[in-house]
């Protein structure tokens, strides 16, 4: 699910992207948030992964 939104997301930013600004902020942004996730569902894995 989160490819799904990633992909929408990152088509989102760029087909409504504003001419002649950058786009990186917002691509800074993402994987920002990216890698928030990814470490919080590694978090969860692993508590559950230890848990008997």
């Amino acid at each position: 699910m989160t490819s799904l939104f990633v992909s929408g997301g990152l088509g989102y930013l760029i087909a409504h992207h504003p001419p002649g600004r950058s786009i990186r902020p917002y691509l800074t942004k993402l994987l920002t948030i990216l890698k928030q996730q990814t470490d919080h569902e590694l978090s969860l894995s692993l508590i559950t992964s230890q848990t008997p």
